[in-house]
């Protein structure tokens, strides 16, 4: 085949002209690629910038809230550097010490410790910073405030190490003023209530369903218990049998109360109290508190005034029975001398007179002297008879007068040579307390005259210390039992005087052996009522 020359150099354009097409489209193809390309940089760049942004703003929100949890944080925050200088703190801390922030930074802490917590701190911030194993330490310190107060603080303490700054120490500080206000206040009123529970006279118990869980000293000085032993014992252990069911059917009602029973000390003796109970709880449970007062003692006062009220009785009795017993023996002794006496008085008178009218020779004349000498006799004794049951010179003289009378009569009468001795002080006695005593004088001598086999006797009257000690003795033949003795030789009734006068406050003691005589003393206490009669014996 032959080829035109033309035709060549047009297929050399065409084929040109196509690789040139080819190049463009190639070139826009790869255009459009890389266009699509960085079209697509593009939104991955616009999405990691909205991540960047979404994060950038929680991470300032997060910095905004660490900063407000560190800033205004109820405790203060301090970080100090292994010397003890205040590195970081935020505003809480300023403002619980009054200070600027600014004034705090690069001060010492020790310088915000108080004097009496200075040694504590130096102590306490050296071990933190040397103890190797345990990174965290507490202590309660003193700080200086900036108006010269003061404020108790709590420190937690953490130490930590930083690749700049070296060692250094966190600390959260919390004020804890009100605290050890409040544990002081506690501390003072426990103190109190300890003091008060020492020092009060009365026992205090506390109980919960019926035994004791606690009690004071004076409980356990009171029962005699250890106070381990009264602890956890059954409270009706420690009632008096005739009071247990009452004192515990009290307690289980629950109520307050105050009532009077007794208790049994650990010795087995018995004691009254005065019991004060009231019922408490804490934490739920129910607690009894009692108080106890030991009233044994007025009790026994209690008793013993009415015994002395019994005895002033008996002794107003006495005195009204030895006065009724001397108004008549007054009377019946009046009675003798004015109708008895005077008229066996007025028949001798007659019958002198009908002697005198008849002849001296009449055997009737001798017979009426005879009369005349009977009706004398009988005078004599209705006198005699009148002085024994009431004898003038008690009445009108006193005692002391009387008893010389007696010694008169004893010697006249039984032939007893009674010697009366009186110290001459004035003897300040009631009627009834005179009379009391001449009755037993009077009883004493005749058991002499009758039973001592002796003819003298003595009788001492003297006053010491207010009272009137009066002696009978003699040296007669004594006796064995005086109790027995007196009881026997009642007489008018030497027994019951004695019973008289110890209703009279007085005393009557007898001392005797056989072969040795007898000696009885009476001691009656000047009764300076004014309401009795008394005698003032010279």
């Amino acid at each position: 085949m032959t080829t035109r020359p033309g035709s060549s150099k047009v297929d050399k354009s065409q084929d040109a002209h196509r690789a040139k097409a080819e190049v463009q489209a190639r070139r826009n193809q790869g255009e459009s690629d890389l266009l699509h390309e960085l079209r697509v940089h593009q939104i991955e760049l616009e999405m990691q910038n909205e991540e960047l942004r979404r994060v950038q703003l929680e991470l300032e929100e997060s910095r905004d809230r660490y900063i407000d949890l560190y800033e205004f944080a109820p405790v203060g925050y301090v970080t100090l550097g292994s010397s003890g200088h205040i590195e970081s703190a935020n505003l809480t801390l300023s403002s619980m010490l009054g200070f600027e922030r600014s004034a705090l930074l690069k001060l010492r802490f020790s310088a915000l410790v108080s004097e009496v917590s200075g040694d504590d701190w130096h102590r306490f911030m050296a071990a933190i910073l040397n103890d190797q194993e345990d990174p965290h330490r507490t202590t309660d310190l003193r700080l200086r405030r900036r108006d010269e107060g003061t404020i108790e603080a709590r420190l937690d303490c953490l130490r930590v190490t930083n690749a700049v700054h070296g060692a250094m120490v966190r600390v959260a500080i919390t004020d804890i003023t009100r605290i050890k206000q409040t544990e002081i206040a506690l501390q003072a009123s426990e103190k109190r209530y300890s003091l008060l529970a020492a020092s009060t006279f009365e026992g205090i118990a506390i109980s919960a369903k019926g035994r004791i869980v606690d009690v004071n000293e004076q409980l356990v000085e009171m029962l005699g218990f250890p106070r381990a032993e009264l602890i956890g014992r059954p409270v009706a252990e420690l009632i008096s049998d005739e009071d247990r069911d009452r004192v515990m059917d009290n307690i289980h009602r629950g109520h307050e109360s105050h009532i009077e029973h007794g208790m049994v000390r650990r010795d087995g003796s018995r004691i009254e109290v005065e019991a004060h109970g009231q019922p408490f709880s804490d934490d739920g449970r129910a607690f009894r508190l009692t108080a106890l007062r030991d009233i044994t003692a007025r009790k026994e006062d209690e008793a013993a005034a009415r015994i002395a009220l019994h005895m002033e009785h008996l002794r107003n009795l006495a005195i009204e029975a030895t006065l009724s017993e001397e108004r008549e023996r007054h009377s019946i002794a009046k009675d003798l001398h004015d109708g008895l006496g005077q008229t066996l008085h007025l028949a001798r008178f007659k019958l002198d007179r009908l002697v005198k009218a008849l002849p001296q020779e009449l055997p009737t004349a001798t017979l009426a002297l005879e009369l005349i000498g009977l009706l004398s006799e009988a005078s004599g004794e209705v006198r005699s008879l009148t002085s024994k049951l009431s004898p003038p010179a008690l009445k009108d003289l006193g005692l002391v007068a009387a008893i010389s009378w007696l010694a008169d009569e004893m010697g006249r009468r039984r032939g007893l040579q009674v010697v009366v001795e009186d110290d001459g002080v004035p003897k300040p006695l009631t009627e009834g307390q005179s009379t009391l005593l001449f009755r037993a004088v009077r009883e004493l001598v005749i058991n002499i005259a009758k039973h001592a086999g002796v003819g003298s006797a003595r009788i001492g009257l003297r006053v010491c210390n207010n009272r009137l000690i009066i002696t009978v003795a003699d040296k007669g033949v004594g006796f064995i039992d005086w109790r027995a003795t007196l009881e026997a030789r009642r007489g008018f009734g030497l027994s019951s005087v004695r019973e008289r006068i110890t209703f009279l406050k007085g005393v009557m003691d007898i001392q005797t052996r056989p072969g040795e005589g007898t000696t009885v003393v009476l001691e009656m206490p000047f009764d300076y009522n004014d309401s009795a009669p008394t005698e003032m014996l010279p």
